[in-house]
């Protein structure tokens, strides 16, 4: 095996790769699609996907329409609708598109994305401040500020750069040890006392690329004869950057994991990337205007009040409900 954990040193690490402290990043997205034939075991099972998928240019029009799959004998699963209200055809019910316009803006910890679809039906926009974030979902002329403590509490915590481009300070600083992998290597970070989990990944530390990487419990934990991968991530059609440092950044991401039904995959398809740039700080200021649904996590139904409701995201959900006066 190429990645086997016998005799591991802890004295190396990812640190030196560039990790971005501010952005803005311009993709098209697609969250939990479910893939089916994705037959995944080990990191080198990971590697090989990733050599199939990566077999050729990849282009926007082959990404969405899913045809680029095809190189590793994947399929994406159509979802199902899920029955219609009575009196209600299911002709008339409209799909929401699986691929959504985001523009994400990050400074530190303080973090805001925007999905659209492409038909502008419907909106929704993520803020993270310093204690709490915000989701306003607009459909048609009805908007709703949904306030929440954690952004984990939201479908959408895939958009952040440890997810789309596997750099985060956190995720490169574990202690561990490099193989030679032909021109690449991979490198295994065993993290002890986390549930017999690891991260491994390939990585090209020339040209400050990361190509894949994956979590997944060791030898011990499943059977003496092969590590198991639960969640990996691909980076493909790398493409160099020279601000703020050189480095590599991939034109498609595809962040597998499993589920109750097999693999499902969240897609990322690159499309800017501006890192270490100035974002104000009000860009990750929120208000929730005059007479706007207002809805605390675990308060039914939405508060509306006549005043703004100022700056949500430096609060807790349940200090704002305190200041309105709700119990």
């Amino acid at each position: 095996m190429l990645t086997s954990l016998s005799a591991v040193s802890h004295g190396e690490n990812l640190s030196l790769l560039y990790v971005p402290t501010s952005g803005h990043i311009e993709l098209q997205a697609a969250s939990g699609i479910r893939i089916d034939n994705v037959n995944v075991k080990t990191f080198d099972d990971v590697l090989a996907l990733r050599d199939k998928l990566n077999d050729g240019p990849l282009d926007v029009n082959s990404v969405t329409s899913w045809k680029f799959l095809k190189r590793a004998g994947l399929e994406r699963v159509e979802p199902t609708l899920p029955p219609p209200p009575p009196g209600i055809k299911i002709e008339s019910i409209r799909r929401v598109p699986a691929w959504k316009e985001v523009e994400l803006d990050f400074s530190g910890s303080l973090l805001q994305f925007t999905k659209e679809t492409p038909d502008g039906n419907l909106w929704w926009k993520v803020t993270v401040g310093p204690k709490s974030c915000v989701r306003i979902d607009r459909r048609g002329d009805r908007v709703v500020y949904q306030h929440f403590s954690y952004l984990s509490s939201l479908p959408e915590t895939g958009l952040t750069c440890r997810n789309i481009f596997s750099r985060e300070e956190g995720l490169l600083q574990g202690s561990g040890n490099f193989k030679p992998h032909g021109e690449l290597e991979i490198f295994t970070d065993t993290i002890e006392g986390r549930s017999g989990s690891d991260n491994i990944f390939l990585v090209d530390r020339k040209r400050d690329a990361i190509l894949a990487h994956a979590k997944y419990f060791p030898n011990s934990y499943y059977a003496p004869s092969a590590e198991h991968v639960y969640a990996f991530a691909i980076h493909l059609q790398m493409r160099s950057q020279s601000l703020p440092r050189p480095h590599q950044i991939p034109s498609l991401t595809m962040r597998f994991y499993r589920g109750g039904r097999g693999w499902y995959c969240d897609c990322y398809w690159i499309e800017k990337a501006d890192f270490d740039i100035d974002i104000p700080t009000e860009r990750f200021v929120v208000n929730v205007p005059a007479l706007q649904p207002y809805h605390a996590l675990g308060e039914h139904p939405p508060i509306s009040r006549a005043h703004v409701i100022p700056d949500i995201t430096t609060k807790a959900p349940a200090t704002i409900l305190h200041e309105l006066g709700v119990k």
